[in-house]
């Protein structure tokens, strides 16, 4: 995975939901205000197709989008589409 080098593993142990995500320095812990997560594929219901597109919501990054790789749906968001796209194209 091509995940930015200033990214970290957020600690999810205490949050409602427990899965792997990583962030840039300062995102909120227990929410997703951008960054990369990994779902199992058999649980995600995304709302629209894989890829990138902008984000509808003024509480999230500007670009979002996620693909399949294995068993897991990787979701990635932030303000430059470029990064997000990067990270969607490198999921094997």
């Amino acid at each position: 995975m091509d995940i930015p080098a200033d990214w970290a593993r957020t600690d999810m142990a205490a949050c409602e939901f427990d899965f792997e995500q990583w962030a840039p320095p300062g995102a909120a812990r227990c929410g997703f205000g951008g960054g990369v997560a990994f779902y199992a594929s058999a649980t995600f219901d995304p709302g629209h197709r894989p890829g990138v597109r902008r984000t509808d919501s003024t509480d999230e990054p500007a670009w979002g989008g996620y693909a399949y790789a294995g068993g897991f749906a990787i979701y990635a968001s932030d303000d430059d589409r470029g990064v997000v796209r990067r990270i969607l194209h490198s999921a094997r």
